[in-house]
Parts: structure tokens; sequence; C-alpha cells
């Protein structure tokens, strides 16, 4: 026996919105603008057994404090949301497992200088490719915070400190720029999923490699200022 995705908004949808009210359905919320506008993410919890047993046999070695304090805690940190593949499963039988709630633990742990870096790297994504026709809807803040994740995996955490913030935004892009390269962004919790197959990632992936290496290389001027701005330093130690 297995539960559809499509039965399942289906009867959420009966259970906790009026069919005269305007909703849409994207992919796990739903979202409505009445009376002020709200979307409500669907999800089914993971047994904590299940969880925590992932939790344990999860190498990291920047968030173990955050993984203690949830294994204590007995929190339950993932959950099925109603959301499959663009292509195939006709019958909607596959689930995507969410970690947004365990993801949103490690952000909390970030140190200052690891929270300005995701933010500047939004502001980059925003700046850079959103407000660009040719490349908006293509790398998501999703994106952005996987590649975060395996950087800070791989760099010291006495490296993240103010005067290294330009360095640490500069390794994040190269890391982001390498994963389009190889047309691979492994998700971050499991790695033989790859997060760029996308269909618009991979038709504009040339046009966004080419938009993000002009940052790279210092040549898109409105980014630079942006950064410059938050970071008033030199900014040619990009």
């Amino acid at each position: 026996y297995f539960l559809s995705r499509g039965t399942f908004i289906s009867s959420i949808e009966k259970q906790h919105f009026n069919e005269n009210v305007d909703h849409t359905n994207r992919g796990p919320c739903l979202s409505t603008k009445y009376p002020d506008g709200f979307d409500r993410c669907v999800a089914l919890p993971v047994h904590i057994d299940s969880s925590n047993k992932f939790l344990k046999t999860f190498h990291t070695t920047f968030w173990n404090s955050v993984k203690s304090k949830i294994l204590n805690d007995r929190v339950t940190v993932m959950h099925c949301v109603p959301k499959g593949p663009e292509k195939g499963d006709e019958e909607e039988r596959q689930w995507l497992i969410s970690f947004s709630v365990l993801e949103r633990y490690i952000v909390h742990s970030f140190n200052h200088v690891q929270f300005c870096c995701y933010g500047l790297m939004k502001i980059l994504l925003h700046t850079v490719l959103d407000l660009n026709a040719d490349t908006n809807d293509t790398i998501s803040s999703y994106h952005i915070k996987t590649v975060l994740f395996h950087v800070l995996e791989d760099i010291h955490q006495e490296f993240w400190i103010p005067q290294n913030i330009f360095h640490c935004v500069r390794i994040c892009l190269t890391r982001l720029l390498l994963f389009l390269f190889r047309g691979c962004c492994p998700n971050y919790f499991i790695p033989e999923s790859n997060l760029f197959v996308k269909s618009r990632v991979i038709q504009r992936r040339c046009k966004i490699q080419h938009n993000l290496c002009e940052v790279y290389f210092c040549k898109n001027s409105y980014f630079t200022f942006t950064l410059s701005l938050y970071f008033p330093i030199n900014i040619t130690e990009l």
C-alpha cells in the first residue's frame, strides 16, 4: 500500500481550504492570497528512530554539537514531503525527504561571518542571476545553502573570521562554479542526489557560468559595489 502525492495534497486541500478561496499548489506547498496570503507546507514526519539512525551515521566536521543536542532532545528533523521528479513517476509514488528542520538548526549554529557569507551569496544570487531574464529561476537559495554546507565541511572553523569574509565568499563562489562546470551539485545529506537536474538549470548553465565568472574576476561592478557597502575594505582583495 502507498499514498500518492496527489491524493495526500487533495485531502489537505479539503481539510484546510475553503473551495471558494483562491489557492495554488506549488510542489509540497499550498499557497493562497486570502486573507493576507500564506504558504502551507504539508509534510509527514519521519519516525524519530529512523531520523536518529541517520544522524548517528552522518559524518560532519562542523555541526557535531548540533547533532548531539538533536539526539539528546529526540527532535524529529526529517520529513516526507509530497514532491517528486519532474518527469516519470506518473503514479506519484515518490516522495521527497526534507531536511529543512535540520538545516534550520545548522544555520542557527553559524557564527557571524558564516551567516554574513550566506547572506552575501544570496545577494549575489539576486543581483547577478535573478535580475537577468536569461538566468532567473535557475540557481535557488537552497543551492547556495548546499554550497555553503559543503564548504564548511572543508574549511576549518578558525578561518571564518571578519578579516577573511571576502575570501570566504570567493571560496563559496568557486565551489558553486565547480559544481556548475561538473553539472552536478550534490545534495549535502544525500550526495548521490544531484540538485542540478532541473531542466532550466541544464539549459542555461553556460549563461549562469558566464555571469558568475564576471563576479569571480571582479567584472560585475554592481555586485562589487554591493559588497563594499556591507564590508568597506579594499575590493581588490577579492
